[in-house]
């Protein structure tokens, strides 16, 4: 979700209900350095398709993403 004057807060931060792209949720997982260990991308039937959920078609096409998540990422522990 944008960041604006009218919406100064990140989706995760918001008082409201926190909506997300695919690219928001890739972004957080990415910033609190948890591990995507793998995801499925779902149309709006509920049927998996893959895309890569860092890719701009998963914005674009995907209703839902399924992620299977692990602690800390590789990275985040070399920082």
């Amino acid at each position: 979700m944008p960041v604006s004057e009218l919406l100064s807060n990140s989706w995760y931060e918001t008082p409201n209900i926190h909506l997300c792209t695919i690219r928001d949720f890739v972004a957080l997982c990415d910033a609190i350095g948890t591990n995507i260990e793998r995801s499925v991308t779902l149309d709006r039937h509920g049927r998996p398709f893959s895309l890569d959920p860092r890719g701009g078609l998963a914005n674009m096409l995907a209703e839902q993403g399924v992620f299977v998540l692990s602690g800390t990422s590789s990275e985040a522990k070399a920082r």
